[in-house]
C-alpha cells in the first residue's frame, strides 16, 4: 500500500550527535565546540561531532524532531553548532515532567503521544534505547512501525545506522511500514583506546 507520509526522525543529542569518539566511525576529523543544555548563559559543555555524519543525516528526507534532555536548547545550541535540526520541533515530557537522566521513560511517553496525535513512519535514535522500549511502543499499537537506532555512546550514529535509516525511508516511501519495530544496536563495542 502506497503512503506519502514523511518519515519522522526523533533524535537525542548526547551519545548520538555529540560523541567523543566519532572519529572511530567517520573519516573526518572531529568538529568541536561548546553548548549549553540550559541555553544562552548556561554552563557550557564540550560538544564533539562528525560533520560527515551531520552531512549524511542532512541528506535523509525526514522531519527532524528533537527528543532529548536538551529540549529547546537542542535546535538553538546543537543546531547552531552543527547546522543539523535548527528548525526542528522539540518534544518535552508530557505534563511538564522532569527531564533528568535517565530520560528514556518520558521519551517513550512523548513519542507515543506525538505518534497518536500525528501518525507517521518514524526513526527513533537514542543511546538509551533497549529491546524493551521497542516492545513497549509496539504494544501500544501505533499506526506505523518504527526503526529504532541505538548508537554506541562514545561513537554516536554510525555509517551503518545511517544506511539502515536510508533503507527504512526508501521502504516507507513505497508502502506503509508494518510489522514489529526493528532495533538496530549498531556495531559491536569498540575499544577507543
Amino acid at each position: 500500500m502506497k503512503d506519502n507520509k514523511q518519515v519522522r526522525m526523533y533524535v537525542d543529542v548526547d551519545g548520538c550527535i555529540n560523541a567523543s569518539h566519532s572519529k572511530l566511525e567517520w573519516d573526518d576529523a572531529p568538529s568541536r565546540g561548546s553548548a549549553s543544555p540550559e541555553g544562552e548563559g548556561g554552563f557550557q559543555y564540550n560538544i564533539t561531532w562528525s560533520q560527515a555524519m551531520i552531512d549524511d543525516l542532512s541528506l535523509l528526507d525526514v522531519e527532524i524532531v528533537w527528543l532529548t534532555t536538551w529540549c529547546e536548547a537542542a535546535p538553538v545550541e546543537i543546531g547552531g553548532l552543527t547546522g543539523f535540526g535548527r528548525n526542528a520541533r522539540v518534544l518535552r515530557p508530557l505534563g511538564g515532567g522532569n527531564i533528568s537522566f535517565p530520560s528514556i521513560g518520558w521519551k517513550v511517553l512523548s513519542l507515543i503521544d506525538d505518534q497518536q496525535n500525528d501518525p507517521s513512519p518514524y526513526i527513533w535514535i537514542d543511546d538509551e534505547l533497549s529491546d524493551q522500549m521497542s516492545v513497549i511502543v509496539d504494544e501500544v499499537g501505533l499506526k506505523y512501525a518504527g526503526l529504532y537506532i541505538r548508537p554506541i555512546y562514545i561513537m554516536g550514529i554510525s555509517k551503518h545506522q545511517v544506511g539502515e535509516m536510508d533503507k527504512f525511508i526508501q521502504s516507507s516511501s513505497s508502502h506503509v511500514p508494518d510489522g514489529p519495530a526493528t532495533l538496530d544496536p549498531g556495531p559491536g563495542p569498540v575499544d577507543p583506546g
